[in-house]
């Protein structure tokens, strides 16, 4: 199965600009086939899962169950936008961005728009 953790190499904590957790486990999908992927077969995500893909500016949920959340970021982590709930087979993008930030939905509603988000090694 191509569950998004068994083809990504890493994960990393995703922490608010104040270091709050934001998720506590999120895959970096940052080659082609990871990236082509995402979380498509991935069907649910466990609490605080989620996948950065670099480079992104756009995400679908063609052939998705359930609804995400994504946050579009600049190169230095700064939230361009958030899309609490993209409901399966939409489209979310931002022009300019970097990198996507995909979690269960509303998980990122919380974050705000030239928030700096801060990616930092696994605990433990």
């Amino acid at each position: 199965m191509l569950r998004i953790d068994r083809i990504t190499v890493g994960a990393v904590r995703v922490l608010r600009s104040d270091g709050t957790p934001l998720l506590s486990r999120c895959h970096v999908a940052d080659g082609r086939l990871s990236r082509a992927v995402g979380l498509l077969f991935t069907g649910r995500l466990d609490p605080g899962e989620g996948v950065i893909i670099d480079p992104c500016a756009s995400v679908h949920t063609f052939g998705m169950r359930a609804s995400i959340s994504v946050a579009f970021l600049d190169r230095e982590r700064v939230v361009l936008s958030v899309h609490p709930d993209v409901r399966p087979w939409r489209l979310a993008r931002h022009r300019g961005a970097a990198v996507a930030v995909e979690a269960a939905a509303d998980v990122l509603a919380p974050v705000g728009v030239g928030e700096r988000l801060q990616f930092a090694p696994p605990e433990g």
